[in-house]
Parts: C-alpha cells; sequence; structure tokens
C-alpha cells in the first residue's frame, strides 16, 4: 500500500480479505520474498516489513542477486515460456466435479484447530496501519470477502474475521461479503478448486461485485 501512495493516491482501495489473515502463518512471512526485487526503489517502505521475517534479510538485499534469486526459476520459466498477457488477469478453466461423498468433520474437531491458531500482533497492527494510512492519504477504502465453495459454520468462531471485521466497524470502513452468498455456495461448477473461482465463477462475481460497489462508492460520495 505504502509503494502504492508513494507512486499514486487512487480515490479508492479495495481490499479482499482472508478469513485467517491474522493468525500467525509461517508461509505469509514467506511471500515477502515478492518484494525483493523492489526493495531498492522502497527501501524506507519496504525495510520495516522484510526484517520481520528475518532481521538478517536487509542485510542479505544489499546484494542485487539476493533480490531477484527467489524469483529466478519463474522469470527463466516464461522467458522460454511467455505467459499470455490478460491485462492482470490469470483465467481458472478447469470445473470442479461435485464429489459423491461429503466429507463432515466434526465440530469439536473444528473448534478445537480454531483454538490452536493464534493472532499474531504484527499482523494485526499491519491491517490496523492499512486503514489508517488510507485515511491519511484520503483514500477510501472498502473491504470484501470472496465467494465460498461451502457455507461457513456458524457455531466455529473466527478471531481473526471477527476482529477485523470489529476494526472495519470501528473505522466506519464498509465490508461487502460474498462468502455465504448462495449463487456460490455448493456451485462446483463456478471453482477452479476450493479456494479459487474458474473464470465463469469469475465473471460472476466480478458484475455482483460492480453492482454493490455502485451503491456503496455512491453512498460515499
Amino acid at each position: 500500500q505504502k509503494m502504492i501512495l508513494k507512486r499514486h493516491k487512487p480515490k479508492f482501495i479495495i481490499l479482499n480479505i482472508e478469513e485467517s489473515g491474522l493468525y500467525e502463518s509461517a508461509e505469509s512471512y514467506e511471500r515477502l520474498a515478492d518484494l525483493h526485487p523492489y526493495y531498492w526503489d522502497f527501501r524506507t517502505e519496504l525495510d520495516p516489513i522484510i526484517s520481520l521475517h528475518s532481521k538478517f534479510n536487509t542485510i542479505k538485499l544489499l546484494f542485487r542477486s539476493y533480490q531477484t534469486n527467489s524469483t529466478i526459476v519463474h522469470a527463466l520459466k516464461y522467458f522460454f515460456q511467455p505467459q499470455k498477457d490478460y491485462k492482470g488477469y490469470r483465467p481458472l478453466n478447469q470445473q470442479m466435479k461435485k464429489p459423491l461423498f461429503q466429507k463432515i468433520e466434526p465440530i469439536n474437531s473444528k473448534m478445537a484447530n480454531e483454538e490452536i491458531q493464534k493472532l499474531d500482533t504484527s499482523f494485526v497492527n499491519m491491517f490496523e496501519g492499512f486503514i489508517n494510512n488510507a485515511k491519511i492519504n484520503d483514500v477510501n477504502l472498502i473491504l470484501t470477502l470472496s465467494p465460498h465453495l461451502n457455507q461457513s459454520n456458524g457455531l466455529k468462531v473466527n478471531k481473526s474475521l471477527e476482529l477485523m471485521k470489529s476494526m472495519a466497524f470501528e473505522h466506519g470502513i464498509p465490508l461487502i461479503d460474498f462468502s455465504d452468498d448462495r449463487t456460490f455456495i455448493k456451485q462446483y461448477h463456478l471453482f477452479n478448486d476450493p479456494g479459487h473461482l474458474n473464470n465463469d465463477g469469475a465473471i460472476i462475481f466480478t458484475k455482483l461485485l460492480a453492482d454493490t460497489l455502485k451503491v456503496k462508492i455512491e453512498l460515499l460520495n
């Protein structure tokens, strides 16, 4: 966000949040490697973030070879097999097949798994910082939740999601929630896999989201 706002200040930022976004996650820290190639252009913005993964990363990033090393395999792959350009959009065209039997996980097991997960203080602070930074720069922030294949369990309390909703309400940030939208629940033909809509599903979701955004933006204006 800070990198974007340094170059351009849009009127709106639409941030799609993940329900587990504030939980401790080693994978989330590993994803910071995607920012390495931009280190020298945005060192002030990236130093506090990248150092969260490893205190030695900022030293390693003094070497340009380390900045791109994590993506060298992808760079070579796309050099020899260029990826089609869809203006930043990559369609997924597979359709999931409806399972013959639906596996039901015991409620007690789900609640136990939830209790194991812990909130990451750094993620919580960064989420609040994201909201505050949008306000300081006079950018309207809108949060969204993408469609789910399966309906959420009402008995399962997601501390991460509840905190994000609470913070959004406290700061007056609109939240557009499509997670339990009936248009998508159990509609296997609209999903590429349990976590991603396919192209057909994405087109439907885009239309629904655009229509909802028009109303939200009119109210904000």
